[in-house]
């Protein structure tokens, strides 16, 4: 199974006709978009930094799971959703049935964001880092083929809640950096940089 996002808009690509037979390579070739092979061993990305001449992988990278809960643009959701339904002491692979898979942006700043997968309850880490995000909307793609024949997608948001919606709206017209000066409360000045 391939799981990714791509900015192609999948109403236009039904009204043309052009709906690609496979996402990798036909999909990626039409236009922007990130799509990988579900593989718990191979999604996250190194990142590499010098020391005296040496390079070495950088490590600490920055996880969404807190406690209970998984940590979204759009707020958090209980990490119970995107655990298995077997019980914890039992092996399961990312494309067993009963497996769940969560893919996720999460925006870096103003206008790039990481690819993120969730794999039965635990965060990959970052697949793809640098999305443009904001200059087309993202949309998940996911191809079907080999062993995996039947998938399920639970969408997670419904609609954003008026608190959301409201950080959303506010973070439109002002930039990020721009927020510790607004004559708000330390509270939601913290909601507003995703901190609480």
């Amino acid at each position: 199974m391939r799981l990714g996002l791509t900015q192609l808009d999948p109403l236009t690509i039904y009204r043309t006709s052009s709906i690609p037979q496979y996402a990798l390579p036909d999909l990626a070739n039409t236009g922007t978009s990130w799509i990988y092979g579900i593989s718990k061993a191979h999604n996250s990305v190194f990142e590499y930094d010098n020391d005296n001449g040496k390079q070495y992988i950088r490590t600490g990278a920055k996880q969404l799971l807190s406690k209970n809960i998984i940590k979204t643009c759009r707020g958090t959701i209980p990490l119970s959703l995107l655990k298995p339904i077997r019980s914890p002491s039992e092996d399961i692979l990312p494309t067993d049935m009963g497996s769940r898979i969560g893919v996720m942006y999460v925006p870096t700043d103003e206008e790039q964001a990481d690819m993120h997968y969730i794999i039965n309850g635990e965060d990959q880490g970052a697949c793809v880092k640098r999305i443009p995000f904001t200059k087309a909307p993202l949309h998940v793609v996911v191809d079907v083929y080999g062993t995996t024949k039947k998938v399920r997608i639970i969408q997670l948001y419904v609609v954003p809640s008026l608190q959301a919606a409201c950080r959303d709206a506010i973070l439109q017209h002002i930039t990020k950096k721009a927020v510790s000066s607004l004559p708000l409360p330390k509270l939601l000045k913290e909601y507003l940089l995703y901190q609480t």
